[in-house]
Order: C-alpha cells, then sequence, then structure tokens
C-alpha cells in the first residue's frame, strides 16, 4: 500500500510540473512573438536605411558643374582628398564611354564668373578610346584640382552669378550635379557681403529672399528641381578674412533661402580649416565682409567696380550709388568707436604726383562724414600709381586710362 501511494505522488508531481511549464508559455509566447515582431522591424528599417545610404553615394549625375571659390578669402579647392567628391566623380568617369569625354565643367565664382579650361592632357585616355582605368581617373582629378586652384582672372567674388552660370549651363541634362567649394562670400552683385546687412544672427529670411529674387525678371520665374547642389566650406575663411564664427551659419541659410526659391535640391558640408589653411595663390583680392561690428584691420577696396571717378578728376560720376554703398558701413565703423580709418587713394602709373590720389580719398571721407562718421577718426592719404595687386601696364591717354586704378582703399586700425 506504501508503495501505491508513492505511484500516485509521482503522477501528481508531474501533472503539477506540466502545468507550471503550461502556464509559462501561456504568459512567455507574445512576448517572444513580440520580440520577433520587433526584430523583424528592426532588420526592415535597418535594411531600408542601408538601401537609402547606397542609393546616395551611388547616385548617377550626367553633368558636373564646379563652382570654385578660387580667391584668396576661401580654402583652396581639394578634389582628389574629399572622398564624397572623387566618388562622385568616379561614378560619372566609368559611366562615360571610351573616345568621350565626362561632362564637367568648372566656373570661377570671381567678380567676372568664367569658365576654367582643364587642360587636355588630363583626358588624354578618355580621348584616345582607352578603356576607362584608376590611372586615366586619377589624371583627371589630378587635372580639375589644378583648374580649380587657378589664379582668378580678376579682384572681387560673386558666388550668385558663378551658380547662375552654372545652373544655365547643365540646363539641358536630366540629372545635373552642381558642386560648390568655398565662403560664399561675395562682393559684389546680388547678394553682397561687403556691403550689405547680409551677416545677421540668422542670415536673409525667406522672405526677403525671395522680393529680391522675385522683383528681377532674370530669376522670376526659374525653377530647377531637377539639380542639385553638393556646397563644400560654405562660411569658411582664412587669410585676410576674419572667422565668422557664430555668423557662419548666416550666410548658409542665406544661400538655403536662395536654393529654395529655385527649388534645387542641396545639401551643405563643412570641410577641415585651420590657421595653416592655404587659399589659392594669388594677387588678386576679395573685400573683408563686413560683420555686424567692424573690427580693427578690416579692408574695403572700393576699385573700378564701385567708384567711377570722371579722367583725371576727384569727381564721382556715381555718387548716388557711392553714398547708398557706404551707406552701411559707416553704421557699422559708428558702432566700434575704438577703430580709427584710413583712407589711401590710387591712380595710374601716368600720374606724376600723387596729388589727384590724395584728392580722391578726400572725397570718400567727404562722403563718410555727411554719412554720420566723425572726421577726426579718418586720415587720407594717396599714391602716385596703381595699388600693389595690379600689375599689368596701363594705357595712358585721354581714351585709355586704365580706369581700374582709380581706386580707394579703406582701411581700420587702433
Amino acid at each position: 500500500m506504501a508503495r501505491r501511494r508513492g505511484r500516485n505522488s509521482g503522477n501528481n508531481n508531474s501533472l503539477l510540473f506540466l502545468i507550471i511549464i503550461g502556464i509559462l508559455i501561456y504568459l512567455l509566447f507574445p512576448r517572444l512573438q513580440l520580440n520577433q515582431e520587433q526584430n523583424k522591424s528592426q532588420n526592415q528599417i535597418n535594411e531600408t536605411n542601408l538601401n537609402t545610404s547606397n542609393s546616395e553615394n551611388q547616385t548617377q549625375y550626367d553633368i558636373v558643374a564646379f563652382v570654385v571659390g578660387n580667391t584668396e578669402n576661401s580654402p583652396a579647392p581639394e578634389i582628389t582628398d574629399n572622398k564624397n567628391i572623387s566618388t562622385t566623380l568616379e561614378n560619372l568617369f566609368y559611366s562615360t564611354e571610351a573616345g568621350e569625354l565626362p561632362n564637367i565643367v568648372l566656373f570661377s565664382a570671381t567678380a567676372e564668373p568664367k569658365t576654367i579650361e582643364i587642360e587636355k592632357k588630363y583626358f588624354l585616355g578618355q580621348a584616345a578610346n582607352e578603356l576607362a582605368s584608376q590611372s586615366n581617373f586619377n589624371d583627371l582629378l589630378k587635372g580639375i584640382e589644378k583648374a580649380a586652384n587657378s589664379s582668378p582672372s580678376c579682384s572681387g567674388a560673386d558666388y550668385f552669378a558663378a551658380i547662375n552660370e552654372a545652373l544655365e549651363y547643365v540646363k539641358g541634362y536630366d540629372n545635373p550635379l552642381i558642386i560648390v567649394y568655398g565662403s560664399g562670400l561675395s562682393d559684389i552683385g546680388v547678394f553682397n557681403f561687403a556691403f550689405d546687412d547680409l551677416i545677421t544672427d540668422s542670415g536673409l529670411e525667406k522672405e526677403h529672399v525671395d522680393a529680391i529674387l522675385s522683383s528681377d525678371n532674370r530669376f522670376a520665374n526659374e525653377s530647377y528641381p531637377n539639380v542639385t547642389v553638393n556646397w563644400y566650406g560654405v562660411g569658411q575663411t582664412v587669410g585676410r578674412q576674419p572667422e565668422l564664427k557664430e555668423w557662419k551659419k548666416s550666410v548658409e541659410n542665406t544661400y538655403k533661402a536662395i536654393f529654395e526659391y529655385f527649388n534645387i535640391v542641396y545639401k551643405f558640408y563643412s570641410i577641415k580649416v585651420s590657421s595653416n589653411t592655404e587659399s589659392v595663390s594669388s594677387d588678386y583680392k576679395v573685400n573683408i565682409t563686413a560683420l555686424p561690428i567692424i573690427e580693427e584691420n578690416y579692408e574695403l577696396s572700393l576699385d573700378e567696380r564701385y567708384l567711377s571717378f570722371y579722367p583725371d578728376t576727384a569727381q564721382l560720376q556715381n555718387q548716388p550709388e557711392v553714398e547708398q554703398l557706404l551707406k552701411s558701413v559707416v553704421e557699422k565703423l559708428n558702432k566700434n568707436k575704438s577703430v580709427k580709418i584710413k583712407l589711401t587713394g590710387y591712380q595710374t602709373v601716368c600720374g606724376k604726383t600723387k596729388t589727384l590720389s590724395i584728392q580722391r580719398a578726400e572725397t570718400i571721407k567727404s562722403i563718410m562724414v555727411n554719412l554720420g562718421i566723425s572726421a577726426d577718426r579718418i586720415t587720407t592719404d594717396g599714391v602716385a600709381g596703381p595699388p600693389d595687386d595690379r600689375t599689368e601696364d596701363p594705357l595712358c591717354g585721354s581714351t585709355g586710362v586704365a580706369v581700374e586704378h582709380r581706386t580707394v582703399i579703406l582701411e581700420t586700425y587702433k
């Protein structure tokens, strides 16, 4: 009898064990199912992100147009060491049939935007009907970088005009890419960062940009939804141009508003800039951008783009425009009364004395005083010749005076 009780007790224990297992499975199974669904969902998300990333890296463009700030306030363009740029060019290069040249064009963002020629020797492999090779591609990268770093043809910068040149050039293509490399700081044109009040806490408001562009017949009805712009180094500077620091975003936001007006897809990339970063080697200069407050060591070159003196006189042909130009400069100078101003006039090398140069500096001083700056903060001087960066020989005489030498340079000091 005792043995039968033990058998019944064992059966009862087994039954109890199975009941407990059943309860645990009942409680845990929904959680296991949920975890499996979550893992499946996460895997789908990861796969989507991976596909999106790959798709972005493998975008096939049918033309690449460069706009390079090859002037002395922008970092020298780097093409070969920039992975994003080289990968994009590599895709274009290997999709080009042998015997044909890749659709690549460069524009210099100077005051007078011009195309920059890439030396033909860097295209020799493709032009000779050779199969695309890594060696040919490396040659092409070197050629593009050399062209991008060539000395500009004149002083000044107008990124907006250069970008518009590029937009016109790529109009007939299905999937064009414009690569901009430079600070974006223009000192002439529609968006002038040296004179106009464009550097603010947040940049130009979109409504302001829309108003400027829609009021100009050249841009009123333009739209480029198939164009992509990748910008490297917007608001990043070297050389004489002070670092923009907290105002860098202001420049970026202004260009964002411009691209959104034209329905352009855009992306901005920062580049590495240090005290050792060099600009393009050139004697041509870009005016320092007028920050909200002008500090010492600020320099403004009022050359033929802004001043129009009658020949052999200190009288301006465009005084109302010059007054408007200097208005915001005077306002900013009055926010920092610790700095003093020196105005230096220049003339053609035909001049025998510096009298005319001094008189031209005095003309600009008079305008600035009338605009509200104290006369005792300004000194004037003159040079019997052109500025140092103008080395070409001017034509002399009544019909051939080199107007580009009729310049007044404004400098600040303490």
